[in-house]
């Protein structure tokens, strides 16, 4: 399947905290079902939510035997936990002791986190749906599939970094999106972050025969991705033509110096044809940036 244009970001998101409770159940034996109801009302609790919106399942009933252990999961809004129950055998107060850590950040979320990003950088997606959970454990990953408003369909890959040093889960996210699929992408692309979009707006026309010089951040290739170039080109050729332009790439400019890509523009409105640019790489700039020259060809 053909593919082109590609999307990264970083988000940091779901604080990284283990909680723990307590509960005095009286009985030879815990059955599961009172267990997850007891393990749901300390996890509300510590978290200040309604014991309705916490999900506990425990395969095992509890023997009423200090030290016994059984394990649980926990689900709350944002997050899945593994979860311990254990029985501390006390004789008075609470004789069942809880504990959960972050197992995971439910697909729910990081697919909205997802889509609001993409709002924020101009692709309107419409539907967006992932497959599980993104576990805490760096390296995980997590694949999603979203349309936005112009029917392009895209494979999108969130990659989890793990908890950063202040406790929070570090994730990032990419997509391709199917040629093949919908209208040509927005000029706007919804890259952010680290290897994301941002990067100098450039200046006007420049020396040897260039229309404009500007750079961009690379992703984590080394490359700029071909939707955070069209963002510069339809933003830049505008300024510069008066005219309200959009760019669509075949793919990536190389961040080698030398490397080239050639881009299309056309009118947001349509009509009135299309005209190629093309874009050599300037190599790596001392800001971490790819610088490129822009030259129209026609």
């Amino acid at each position: 399947m053909k593919k082109s244009g590609s999307i990264v970001a970083v988000v940091a998101v779901l604080a990284l905290a283990g909680c723990k409770g307590e509960a005095s159940i009286g009985a030879k034996t815990i059955r599961a079902s009172e267990l997850e109801t007891k393990f749901a009302a300390a996890v509300a609790a510590q978290k200040k939510v309604d014991p309705d919106t916490v999900e506990v399942s425990c395969p095992d009933d509890l023997p009423a035997r200090k030290g016994a252990k059984v394990g649980c999961t926990v689900t709350d809004a944002r997050t899945v936990y593994d979860a311990t129950a254990t029985y501390t055998g006390a004789e008075k107060g609470d004789n069942v002791h809880f504990e959960w850590d972050p197992k995971a950040m439910r697909g729910t979320v990081v697919a909205e986190q997802i889509k609001g990003q993409a709002a924020t950088k101009g692709l309107t997606v419409t539907t967006i749906a992932c497959d599980g959970d993104l576990e805490v454990t760096p390296g995980s990953t997590l694949a999603c599939t979203m349309t936005d408003d112009g029917g392009r369909t895209w494979a999108v890959t969130a990659t989890s970094k793990g908890p950063s040093a202040d406790g929070v889960l570090d994730y990032t996210w990419d997509a391709t999106a199917d040629a093949s699929s919908g209208s040509p992408a927005p000029t706007s692309s919804p890259s952010a972050g680290e290897g994301g979009a941002g990067g100098g707006a450039g200046s006007g026309a420049g020396s040897g025969g260039a229309a404009a010089h500007g750079s961009r951040y690379p992703d984590g290739h080394g490359d700029v991705t071909a939707l955070s170039l069209a963002d510069y080109l339809g933003q830049t050729l505008s300024s510069l033509s008066g005219k309200a332009l959009r760019a669509t790439c075949p793919g990536p400019l190389r961040g080698a110096a030398g490397s080239t890509v050639t881009c299309s523009m056309s009118a947001r409105t349509g009509g009135g044809g299309s005209f190629p640019v093309k874009v050599t790489s300037e190599g790596p700039r001392a800001d971490g940036q790819i610088g490129f020259a822009v030259e129209i060809l026609h």
